[in-house]
């Protein structure tokens, strides 16, 4: 454990390290930065910095090409016009709020930002030939022939063992892995390759999906999954833990009005966090881990049987403008945690995998306003009307499930 958080925070430091002089080069030329170039000279900086030496080359390598990858978002975001509409929003947002616009922040929107080594949640990436057993993992690390890279699974039994990246092991090819630490837990994501036939479309019935903050997805058939809400399930400990770390880490004080404040002071940002707050730190973590767990277990078992159980031909879904939605700040936490564009995501790539069509009606596609039996449309339905009610034919349905079978009559 203690190794792979050095060896974390060294590499934090090199990717400062090649940030710095990839702002240089794009300062003096104006130009995409090559940092993957200090891959040259990454010789004799480990030997002029021995302690260097126990890191694996290929991690070092996985910095500069990391960093190679962020620039290159960058400029392909100032192209297509992203950076300067989140200027624009980022400004109108400060006037807005009677905020003070930074200069230093305007110029340097958007670009790859420094990483810092006191954080205890990082990652690292590791390229070359791997070897899975059936408890273990043997990473490609090695430091002047001994090997460091045994990592133990606590997960195991699914992976496909043998030796991979070079070679191919039950035709899989594992080609990169990913070691990561968070909420002070280890995990390790593998990439690979792997050779599968041609899909062929299902021939099952088209399904509509409706998503929603009441319900993650309410589909055309019926199903419904209910939303587990997992930061309300947790807010109340949050507010606890929060409360906790503001007495152990902030400076108390008093505002105009004599109200008991706490702020943080510069001087103790600066200074080493007590080890009280640190244990706070990292209890708040686990919840906030524990929520997201949660709300990524309910989004796969529910993307995972709309997928496969009904083995749809086409699922139709609408086009949310999630980010606009997040803008009603009375309904922003609830969206937010209903985690409507992961639910979309998984849908997509597993109904890829089964050769299911996903398709999209125009977000503003009246589905919830029109009826599902006769199709005519209602000039106005509040949202605290959970029952739809047709007044030309008269029907009575849930107006979510409504939705989702105006989706479904949608699909071509």
């Amino acid at each position: 454990d203690r190794v792979l958080i050095d060896t974390a925070r060294r590499l934090m430091t090199l990717w400062n390290i090649a940030l710095r002089y990839g702002n240089e080069q794009f300062l003096a030329t104006g130009k995409r930065p090559r940092c993957m170039l200090l891959n040259n000279v990454l010789t004799l900086f480990k030997r002029d910095n021995p302690e260097w030496n126990t890191i694996p080359r290929r991690a070092l390598e996985e910095v500069f090409r990391d960093i190679d990858a962020a620039w290159q978002r960058y400029f392909e975001r100032i192209k297509d016009g992203t950076i300067e509409r989140q200027k624009r929003e980022y400004i109108a947002k400060k006037q807005r709020l009677g905020g003070v616009i930074r200069e230093g922040k305007l110029q340097n929107f958007g670009k790859p930002r420094p990483k810092y080594a006191d954080r205890d949640d990082f990652k690292m990436s590791l390229r070359g030939s791997f070897v899975i057993g059936p408890e273990s993992i043997v990473v490609p690390w090695t430091s002047r022939g001994e090997k460091l890279g045994v990592l133990v699974l606590w997960e195991n039994g699914y992976l496909p063992q043998g030796r991979h990246g070079m070679h191919e092991s039950g035709g899989i090819r594992i080609t990169a892995a990913t070691i990561s630490r968070r909420a002070g837990r280890w995990f390790i994501s593998l990439q690979g390759t792997e050779q599968v036939g041609d899909t062929v479309q299902p021939e099952g019935t088209p399904l509509g999906v409706d998503l929603g903050v009441h319900s993650i997805a309410v589909v055309s058939d019926g199903r419904r999954y209910d939303n587990p809400r997992a930061l309300k399930r947790y807010e109340k400990r949050l507010r606890h833990l929060q409360k906790e770390f503001t007495r152990r880490h902030c400076v108390a004080g008093q505002d105009n009005h004599g109200v008991n404040t706490y702020s943080h002071n510069m001087k103790r940002r600066n200074e080493p966090m007590s080890a009280n707050a640190r244990k706070t730190l990292a209890k708040t973590r686990g919840v906030h881990y524990r929520a997201t767990c949660l709300r990524q277990s309910v989004a796969h078992q529910a993307t995972h049987e709309i997928v496969t159980e009904t083995t749809p031909s086409v699922i139709v879904l609408e086009d949310l403008n999630i980010r606009g939605m997040l803008k009603n700040r009375r309904l922003a936490k609830a969206i937010s945690d209903a985690s409507m564009f992961e639910v979309k995501r998984q849908l997509c790539y597993k109904a890829g995998w089964q050769g299911t069509d996903v398709q999209s009606v125009d977000r503003w596609f009246p589905s919830s306003k029109t009826c599902s039996g006769c199709g005519s449309k209602k000039s106005v339905l509040r949202l605290s009307e959970r029952e739809y009610v047709c007044e030309t034919c008269g029907v009575r349905v849930d107006r979510d499930v409504n939705a989702a079978v105006v989706l479904a009559q949608q699909a071509v």
